[in-house]
């Protein structure tokens, strides 16, 4: 099975549960790259501003196409309950395109329900599986436990068709 993790991240805590996923999976990783400067606190309230807006800003060019692979697995960041607007533009951009798709979402405390069900509205797929994991769950043996819950989950559903 040729999977695809697809991740942002602004701080490094959703790249850092990517790269779990992507090597239990021997997965390729793909970092969305984002055109917009979400540095500081400005950074940061626009950040929210565009997440509750529902914004695509710019990203750049991805480096793999999602179609060239059985199964994609996109992680956001939680922002203002809400998933990332990077991770936004890019299942806009590869909407009907994600042949098998899964999710997960990494946030200070909570909101990812709202984010991961627009995640499958946006990328007009519905997830094989979902995984949110807070900051309080990622300082802990909980993230190991469940990250390979959600990869054991995938790697079982993906076979199945």
């Amino acid at each position: 099975m040729k999977t695809l993790v697809a991740i942002y991240s602004r701080s490094g805590t959703t790249l850092s549960v990517g790269k779990r996923i992507a090597d239990a999976l021997g997965a390729d990783l793909e970092v969305i790259e984002d055109r917009v400067n979400r540095r500081g606190i400005l950074g940061f309230l626009r950040s929210g501003y565009e997440a509750l807006a529902k914004r695509v800003p710019p990203i750049a060019e991805p480096k793999h196409d999602p179609g060239d692979y059985d199964l994609v697995v996109v992680g956001t960041p939680i922002w203002a309950g809400r998933m990332s607007s990077p991770v936004r533009a890019y299942l806009h951009r590869f909407r009907g395109k994600l042949p098998r798709a899964a999710f997960f979402a990494t946030s200070a405390g909570g909101g990812h329900t709202k984010a991961l069900a627009e995640m499958a509205e946006v990328a007009g797929v519905e997830p094989l599986s979902t995984l949110e994991l807070t900051a309080d769950q990622l300082e802990s043996e909980e993230a190991t436990r469940a990250v390979g819950e959600f990869t054991a989950e995938l790697s079982r559903r993906a076979r199945v068709r």
